[in-house]
């Protein structure tokens, strides 16, 4: 029989040590795989160009998969898959670089064959892709390496060689400014970082180097933004009941003859009060649509509603936030604005900011 002490250690360690055991692997990084980029996003690229800037200060909510596989696609996705050429362009077709995605849970490296992460690292190492404190707590830190290997066998460079691969690496972190740009995104490329360290986190070779890293996050708004924001996300009524039908005007006579329905060129329209200021009027519009209308696209339900909502810029980036399909870009009119989304069914929405 064992000593009472050897005993007791031994139990000791069979209550501790799996539990540790169990941590770890509690903590081990799977791979991702990212939801397919949405290539109908985006704003006009003058605009964008316009809107272009960097920013420094990030709010730390996480960004959902399918932003983060935007951002990456817009980095150094693959646009031809014929070829494998990327959404950037590269001297003498080297693709010599990897895109680091550093994250709260961990770091991985993008594959842009398979549109999806691979696991690096494990734990929040985002503190150590920069010496600015913002990196901390941003939620995604980009870090592009090149490797030499790629270039030269031997992994030395010539002058030029170093030149170009630099340049390579400004085209992908403008790629990722302009995404940002055009979904309202803060972002900043940033040259100060501890490239020792980073390469024994991201466990590179003689012939890889640590270039640049890029941060990329949601902007910091004030409270009384935060008020605004809140608010906007609440559809204030139904504005419209769109659908399908073999022959709009017969279908428009039969409402008006048994329903009582007012008809117009579009359909009808019911008028209403706001319970809360009288003098404000709005109204329902209830249109049928021939069946072979594109209208609904690219949802292919025979329904569409329009929702009324207060303030529809600050609605939608709530939206872009939580990673809500977006179809199209706002459109203005005299009677208020537009924009169409899709929810989670497949079904199109018209969002509409009226000017009662």
């Amino acid at each position: 029989m064992l000593p009472f002490v050897l005993r007791l250690r031994f139990i000791i360690g069979f209550l501790f040590l799996p539990s540790s055991i169990f941590f770890l692997q509690a903590q081990e990084l799977k791979p991702i795989q990212l939801p397919l980029p949405q290539m109908e996003i985006g704003k006009p690229l003058m605009q964008v160009l316009s809107n272009r800037h960097s920013t420094r200060s990030f709010d730390s909510k996480q960004l959902p998969l399918l932003e983060l596989s935007n951002i990456l696609w817009a980095a150094y996705g693959i646009n031809r898959p014929e070829s494998g050429h990327r959404t950037v362009p590269s001297a003498m077709n080297w693709q010599e670089y990897d895109v680091y995605v550093a994250l709260k849970e961990g770091i991985y490296i993008y594959n842009a064959k398979s549109n999806g992460l691979d696991p690096v690292e494990s734990g929040d190492l985002r503190e150590f892709t920069g010496k600015q404190d913002f990196v901390k707590d941003a939620p995604v830190n980009l870090i592009y390496v090149a490797d030499y290997s790629k270039i030269s066998k031997s992994g030395k460079l010539t002058e030029d060689q170093k030149t170009f691969s630099l340049i390579d690496a400004g085209f992908i972190a403008q790629n990722v400014y302009l995404y940002c740009a055009s979904q309202d995104l803060s972002v900043v490329a940033r040259g100060m970082f501890d490239s020792i360290k980073l390469t024994e986190i991201l466990k590179l070779k003689p012939e890889q180097k640590v270039i640049l890293t890029q941060t990329v996050g949601y902007p910091i708004i004030s409270r009384k933004e935060h008020s605004m924001n809140t608010i906007s996300k609440k559809v204030t009524g139904i504005g419209g009941i769109f659908f399908k039908c073999k022959d709009p005007g017969k279908i428009k006579e039969w409402y008006e003859k048994n329903l009582g329905l007012t008809i117009n060129e579009y359909g009808a329209q019911f008028e209403f009060r706001s319970i809360d200021n009288p003098e404000n009027k709005g109204s329902l519009v209830w249109s049928p649509f021939k069946e072979e209308t594109k209208y609904f696209e690219p949802s292919k339900k025979e329904f569409m509603i329009n929702y009324r909502v207060d303030n529809l810029e600050l609605l939608l980036q709530d939206l872009k936030k939580d990673g809500v399909q977006i179809l199209d870009e706002v459109q203005s009119y005299d009677y208020g604005k537009f924009v169409h989304i899709m929810d989670i069914e497949g079904n199109k929405i018209e969002l509409w900011e009226p000017k009662d």
